[in-house]
């Protein structure tokens, strides 16, 4: 969480949030072949603009690519940036949703998204989503290693540090 007069020394939050998008969309383009029923983000609202702006960022690369996608199946749920919460947010949402939607998932942290893909586990609904998380933490990356990840899963990226003032 970013702190006041404090310098940032890290990635650019929206820019990840870009590439975060592009990789949800490529993805989408190639194993779905376009058809995506929702684009949620998968937020961290305690953080501020600052880390939300991952989640901003993925708009106008998902826009790029999927530009046929209507602005109602874009929707936002906060997931505290952590696994339980969002669990919980992801779990109440499929209840509302019929099985068989294509779903990508941009969360603001690694912890959102593996508990977005708990949620999506629990419910037996795993190949139905697509799911990019932020941070590089070492029980996500275990879950894009090869004896987990679907064949078609993107490689983890680490994004390059900036730093600002």
């Amino acid at each position: 969480m970013p702190h006041p007069n404090a310098t940032y020394f890290g990635v650019d939050n929206f820019e990840v949030g870009l590439e975060a998008g592009a990789l949800l969309a490529q993805y989408a383009l190639r194993k779905w072949k376009s058809h995506v029923d929702c684009v949620l983000g998968v937020g961290f609202s305690e953080a501020g603009s600052f880390v939300q702006s991952r989640i901003a960022g993925r708009l106008p690369a998902m826009r790029a690519q999927l530009s046929d996608l209507p602005a109602d199946r874009f929707i936002q749920l906060d997931g505290r940036g952590m696994r339980e919460p969002s669990r919980q947010a992801i779990a109440g949402f499929l209840h509302a949703r019929r099985r068989n939607e294509r779903i990508l998932v941009a969360a603001a942290t690694d912890s959102s998204a593996l508990g977005v893909l708990d949620a999506a586990r629990d419910a037996n609904r795993e190949h139905d989503f697509a799911i990019v998380g932020q941070d590089c933490i070492p029980e996500a990356l275990d879950e894009c290693a090869p004896a987990k990840a679907p064949s078609s899963a993107p490689s983890p990226t680490r994004p390059k540090p900036t730093a600002r003032a």
